[in-house]
């Protein structure tokens, strides 16, 4: 039985392709989304992002959640989080964060994501399908 699906489009970065791959495949057995957007370097999604018109509602372009992982070369979660919280309001209050990592998060790191208002959790790899339930549970 898969988890229920709560969303038309998720985001997905990470540099690594094996875990993108793992990871979507995760996502797709769940049908928690009907499109999966990938991305292997975060500027790239970071680019997209900004693309998207603050007006719009367009729910194919808008996703209602990213997962992103924490370390990454060029651009790392953090960093992306710096320059999403630049983004319109109409936008970024649309989007839920959710970093994944393979290792716990410092008290530092945690304080650094908390001075945002943004809708910020963090999950260890990989994902699976309790994660994703308990992540979709709080979606709807």
């Amino acid at each position: 039985m898969s988890v229920k699906k709560a969303v038309p489009t998720i985001m997905l970065i990470d540099d690594n392709r094996i875990d993108n791959i793992l990871n979507k495949k995760v996502l797709e057995k769940e049908h928690i989304a009907d499109q999966i957007l990938v991305f292997n370097k975060a500027s790239e999604a970071m680019r997209h992002l900004r693309s998207i018109s603050p007006d719009s509602t367009d729910e194919n372009l808008i996703p209602a959640m990213i997962f992103i992982d924490v370390v990454m070369p060029e651009m790392n979660g953090y960093q992306f989080i710096r320059e999403f919280n630049e983004l319109p309001a109409s936008l970024k209050n649309k989007i839920k964060i959710i970093f994944i990592s393979s290792s716990l998060l410092t008290k530092a790191q945690t304080a650094e994501l908390s001075q945002y208002q943004l809708s910020i959790t963090v999950v260890s790899k990989p994902l699976n399908k309790s994660v994703l339930s308990s992540l979709i549970q709080d979606q709807t």
